[in-house]
């Protein structure tokens, strides 16, 4: 009789630890994996042009050519200015180039390139931001009818 009741025992403990799992794991639980489901998924992000854009067909269609053309200027203008940027970068790097780094004809003759060409650079900026605000004060009003 002991011997059974030291083997109901032993299979006890031995079996045991599966109705009571959290006295043998971790106290930190695992996160349970989230199947998706239509109510769990993200929406796609909205295309709320048409929410922005309350104007009359014929105002519509003037704001869709002007706006192409009004961007390409912005465009264009970012360019120039980036073009900018790095010939002023060359030409400090030139300017603080030594004799022995580079041959001053060869140094001069860049920087004058250089410089030739931030003029033109900055002519051509002129140019596009003054055709720029002409072009926006066509653009402004139709934008504003559209837009807001």
């Amino acid at each position: 009789m002991m011997k059974n009741v030291l083997l109901i025992l032993l299979v006890v403990c031995m079996f045991g630890g599966g109705m009571y799992p959290s006295l043998y794991a971790d106290s930190k639980e695992k996160p349970k994996k989230v199947q998706e489901t239509k109510a769990t998924k993200t929406a796609p992000p909205k295309d709320d042009t048409e929410d922005h854009i309350r104007c009359d067909e014929e105002t519509y269609k003037k704001y869709s050519e002007l706006r192409p053309k009004y961007m390409e200027i912005q465009r264009q203008i970012g360019e120039i200015d980036a073009k900018l940027k790095a010939n002023e970068k060359n030409l400090d790097t030139l300017k603080g180039m030594s004799d022995e780094e580079i041959d001053r004809e060869v140094r001069e003759e860049n920087v004058k390139k250089l410089e030739e060409e931030n003029s033109t650079l900055r002519t051509n900026r002129k140019r596009l931001e003054e055709e720029g605000i002409e072009f926006y004060k066509i653009y402004e009003p139709v934008r504003h009818k559209c837009e807001d």
